[in-house]
């Protein structure tokens, strides 16, 4: 995915163009819709290590498929009061962002558009993450941002719905978003989506043809290693070889433990962590602090 400041850059003004007077804490919210889950993932993994990555990422890309980005909205949306239209500003949102992410060329990666139907992932290729155009996008995130954290900081925040009969639908919709994704684990893997299937599959790696996504290039053993998402690390061969970094390459399997690059691209290491932090935090403030002033200005 683009970075979450490049989302809200390259989003949010098509909203405005729609309705100008949409809260902007929606509309950063459902930028990051789709990566929640992978979000979740990290801090999953940090305070429950034994948990199977394999299993967990299975789980991330089901929750980040747009049929299941739309369950969230419509979770949120009931707590609002105006549901159809918070609905549609979050829906439109998850929806721009997952074709955005769809729009970069990602080996091992891709969104899911037509989830349950097909688990097949969508990826048209047309830049790279951190190509001229993901700073273009990731600047006008950051002038928007500044532009519109001003107006959010001045104005009360969304209203919330006390418990009525529409908003004690949400807790079934958010029960519906965390149980139904442990369905379709199954027809994720077979489709072998993010190659999950031929990692895991060790047996079988020899003479495959496997794709990965961000990894790092690690010292081990005296050489260079590829450590992929769930921490195993593997040897390298062929060309061109690796420095240590984050790399995305497209690889065979010489033998369980062993790979040979046949494509490799390097990535900026902080680019993108450092701009969805900036983001998240942006996110956080934009609907926290009216409520920390609200609070403060009460008698």
């Amino acid at each position: 995915m683009p970075n979450l400041l490049a989302h809200f850059g390259s989003q949010a003004p098509v909203v405005r163009l729609w309705d100008r007077d949409i809260d902007v804490r929606w509309i950063l919210l459902g930028c990051t819709i789709p990566d929640l889950p992978w979000i979740a993932q990290r801090g999953v993994r940090a305070l429950f290590p034994w948990i199977d990555p394999y299993e967990l990422a299975l789980y991330s890309i089901a929750q980040a498929s747009l049929a299941f980005c739309l369950l969230l909205c419509g979770t949120l949306a009931l707590l609002s009061h105006n549901p159809g239209k918070v609905f549609g500003v979050l829906s439109l949102m998850s929806l721009l962002s997952l074709l955005l992410d769809a729009l970069q060329t990602k080996w091992a990666s891709g969104v899911h558009l037509l989830a349950p139907w097909s688990w097949k992932p969508v990826n048209w290729g047309f830049f790279w993450p951190g190509s001229a155009l993901t700073y273009i996008l990731t600047s006008l995130g950051v002038a928007y941002v500044v532009f519109e954290f001003r107006r959010a900081w001045r104005t009360k925040p969304p209203k919330i719905l006390r418990l009525t009969h529409r908003a004690m639908l949400a807790p079934i919709l958010l029960m519906t978003y965390l149980i139904l994704p442990l369905t379709t684990m199954t027809a994720i893997e077979a489709e072998d989506s993010h190659f999950i299937e031929t990692l895991r599959d060790v047996e079988k790696r020899p003479g495959r043809i496997v794709e990965m996504d961000r990894d790092l290039v690690v010292p081990g053993n005296g050489r260079l290693m590829w450590e992929t998402f769930t921490g195993e690390q593997l040897d390298i061969l062929g060309e061109p070889q690796p420095d240590e970094g984050l790399y995305s390459a497209r690889a065979r399997f010489e033998d369980s433990q062993t790979i040979r690059i046949l494509e490799l691209r390097r990535h900026n290491a902080w680019l993108r962590e450092a701009a969805s932090y900036v983001g998240l935090a942006v996110l956080l403030a934009v609907w926290v602090t009216p409520l920390i002033r609200r609070h403060e200005t009460t008698p």
